[in-house]
């Protein structure tokens, strides 16, 4: 499996609390899913 130099931890720093975290195998990324909801 190829990965790129990317560590979880910054994809957290970067996006708070992310509802999905989920790493795209095919075009090596990891994607970071937040829904916009009134309540926390």
């Amino acid at each position: 499996m190829h990965r790129r130099n990317v560590r979880i931890a910054d994809v957290y720093a970067t996006i708070k609390s992310p509802d999905e975290v989920y790493e795209d195998v095919e075009h090596g990324t990891i994607v970071a899913i937040k829904r916009s909801t009134l309540n926390p």
